[in-house]
């Protein structure tokens, strides 16, 4: 027997005001494999990170839904999710 393959989630991620400043783009697509950990709101947000650490470093709360519907960093994430990452909004 051999070894396992990871299993392996796309989801498609989009981002709203500042965080889509930041990415320079407002949706894009994003594996995530069983081998970078459990397939989370939480892990999601990790893996974003590293790839725009800036967004990290606003320190900013983020709220998340996953298809159309509030999700938690424990929310498990399924292929084809559509996630969207939204930073509180100001204004008046």
């Amino acid at each position: 027997m051999g070894k396992e393959r990871p299993e392996v989630v796309i989801v498609n991620v989009r981002l709203f005001a500042s965080l889509r400043e930041i990415a320079g783009k407002g949706q894009f697509t994003l594996q995530l494999s069983s081998k970078d950990g459990m397939m989370t709101v939480g892990n999601l947000k990790k893996k974003i990170s590293e790839i725009y650490p800036t967004i990290l470093s606003l320190k900013i709360p983020i709220a998340v839904a996953v298809n159309g519907k509030v999700a938690n960093d424990k929310s498990a994430l399924k292929d084809l999710d559509e996630v969207a990452l939204l930073p509180p909004v100001t204004g008046g």
